[in-house]
């Protein structure tokens, strides 16, 4: 039998959010100690604290967020150590794709101003801007993926790299038949992906039936059937590349 082994990706979205929330949290209890003491601060000094304490905060709970995705990984090895021990011989390991190259990751809150204001016409995440919170997505990601090809290192599994595999449908979509690799297929007024399917196309962008098969995500983070297919059409020829398969 074929084990295919696919996890992390809400262990990561879950350490995100609780970056900022540690943050605000901090920046608040911050400025709200420093009134307490001296309730006639002016705003540039309350502006002052606030980012002193955001600089202390973030620092202290990204460093908590990279720990906690980084123990994720050394979890899910443990249970693929625990598949091949019972006597699994095809096991397949998936990386996780870069979530910060999903919808969800490029309209993650724009953080360009102080104090912050609505983000400009066409505005998308920089994930490669070290002060935007999908340059974290990434970077957790990636912390989570290198600590389990670590752990994996000598295991009698084979590895597919997702993460690469979404880097390239970003890249060169033409390429894997696609024609929209940014905007959800699926209306985001949706309640839930569960919910997302033929009836509820995001009409206002553009979604039809007709385009269904050529636009790689449903929602903010899943992809569509023809995403899905890329995937399962990418295993196919993995498996054929390792000798499993003819």
């Amino acid at each position: 039998q074929l084990v295919t082994v696919l996890a992390g990706n809400n262990d990561i979205f879950t350490a995100l959010g609780t970056v900022s929330a540690s943050v605000t949290q901090a920046v608040t209890q911050a400025v709200t100690s420093a009134l307490q003491q001296n309730p006639n601060l002016t705003q540039a000094q309350i502006a002052a604290i606030q980012a002193s304490a955001q600089h202390d905060a973030t620092s202290q709970a990204v460093a908590v967020a990279q720990a906690t995705v980084a123990k994720a990984a050394d979890d899910l090895s443990a249970q693929i150590n625990l598949i091949t021990s019972k006597g699994a011989k095809y096991v397949m390991v998936y990386t996780l794709p870069d979530s910060s190259q999903t919808p969800f990751g490029r309209g993650l809150p724009y953080t360009g101003a102080t104090p912050p204001q609505a983000p400009p016409a066409g505005y998308v995440c920089d994930n490669t801007s070290t002060s935007t919170p999908c340059y974290l997505l990434s970077n957790l990601v990636q912390v989570f993926n290198q600590r389990l090809l670590n752990d994996l290192q000598g295991q009698p599994v084979k590895v597919l790299d997702g993460y690469s595999l979404l880097n390239q449908e970003i890249a060169n979509p033409a390429q894997f038949g696609l024609t929209n690799v940014t905007t959800p297929w699926c209306n985001p007024a949706t309640t839930s992906s569960l919910l997302c399917n033929v009836n509820t196309p995001y009409a206002a962008a553009g979604a039809t039936t007709a385009n269904l098969g050529t636009w790689l995500f449903a929602d903010t983070v899943h992809p569509t059937p023809a995403g899905y297919q890329i995937i399962a059409s990418t295993t196919l020829q993995s498996m054929k590349g390792f000798g499993w398969t003819q």
